[in-house]
């Protein structure tokens, strides 16, 4: 056993990265970190003291990360000046390298931040990335449920060459801080009779158990990033048709994916082998949002539905909210996607949505 083998293969020139971003760190003031087999460079210092694993009441960071194996193409765009003045200015939040080759991280040796406020700048980034060889041409997978399409967001590749892809992220720094979910805890926990001590802690737990199955299964970045890697949890994006043809069914649908969904969730908590699980599905739908011109698509994610007043219960990934849907109601159908494919491809072609 030679000490490739101990300590994973060297990827070529990655040390030779590292050595560039740790001085252009220092000469422009960016926060870097260093892991045990990667670097992180933020330029968004909001975000790198949100990251600080010391403070536990950030709230939710979301965004997209572009991946990256480390090909000739992404090393090239690493390397670039143009690239680099994006960090230096902010215009992108940051980047991790790994420094190892690794068949576990292999589809993601390369990860570029890209939160609210960077949005704006998508455009600039992709034509970055093209210049460099990285061909733009976003490669939705889909299936057909009732005649309607279902589009998988677990993964978007953008180069299928390059084995470049994008995927949502509910929050970079993990925390799941998100006020609604904790008001609707408070509340919960606040009609609770404390003179029972016994009692109330069971109450407790009960509730924190219902939090984590109905919310933070569904909306946990671990779940998101998971979904990546390994292709499961499936997460679609379903189009405002399909919705209405559901209605009246739609409380069991998400119900029978809960169950699932909740399971897969406990098993990947402690960290237990998810591969005897079936695959849960979180649904979700496309909503259009403006970012300082800036037309950009990203879902809602489905946390449950009453059919008596036909409320559409979701959790807003970029505005990081509980919001509410009225399926009987024009302008809030409107509001959702019926074509969640063509809008997620151009905006991840173009930067923003061509209306």
């Amino acid at each position: 056993m030679g000490l490739e083998d101990i300590f994973g293969k060297e990827l070529k020139e990655a040390r030779q990265l590292e050595k560039d971003y740790w001085d252009l760190a220092d000469k422009y003031d960016l926060d870097r970190i260093l892991g045990g087999d990667h670097f992180i460079i933020l330029s968004n210092k909001r975000l790198s003291e949100d990251a600080d694993h010391q403070k536990n009441d950030t709230s939710p960071w979301p965004g997209i990360k572009i991946h990256s194996p480390l090909s000739v193409e992404m090393y090239n765009v690493l390397k670039s000046n143009e690239f680099k003045e994006m960090l230096k200015k902010g215009e992108i939040d940051g980047i991790k390298v790994y420094l190892y080759d690794d068949p576990s991280t292999k589809h993601k040796e390369v990860t570029i931040y890209i939160s609210l406020v960077s949005m704006p700048n998508l455009r600039k980034l992709l034509n970055i990335l093209e210049d460099k060889g990285i061909s733009i041409q976003p490669a939705m997978s889909s299936y057909y449920h009732q005649g309607y399409k279902m589009v998988l967001l677990n993964r978007i590749p953008i180069d299928p060459r390059t084995g470049v892809f994008v995927r949502y992220s509910t929050d970079f720094t993990g925390k799941m801080n998100i006020d609604d979910i904790k008001n609707i805890k408070d509340r919960m926990i606040s009609n609770v009779d404390t003179r029972d001590i016994k009692n109330y802690f069971n109450q407790a737990i009960m509730i924190d158990n219902y939090i984590t199955d109905k919310y933070r299964s569904k909306i946990d970045d671990q779940v998101w990033r998971t979904a990546a890697d390994i292709l499961t949890p499936r997460i679609v994006a379903v189009p405002r048709g399909w919705l209405l043809n559901n209605q009246y069914n739609l409380d069991e649908i998400l119900g029978y994916s809960s169950t699932s969904l909740k399971d897969f969730y406990h098993k990947l908590l402690k960290n237990k082998d998810l591969k005897e699980l079936s695959s849960p599905t979180i649904y979700t739908f496309i909503k259009l949002g403006g970012i300082d011109g800036t037309i950009v698509a990203y879902p809602n994610i489905i946390i449950s539905y009453d059919w008596r007043d036909k409320k559409l219960e979701a959790y807003d990934i970029f505005r990081a909210k509980i919001v509410e849907y009225d399926l009987s109601n024009k302008e809030d159908l409107e509001r959702i996607s019926n074509h969640p494919e063509d809008e997620l491809k151009a905006f991840l072609r173009y930067g923003t949505v061509i209306l």
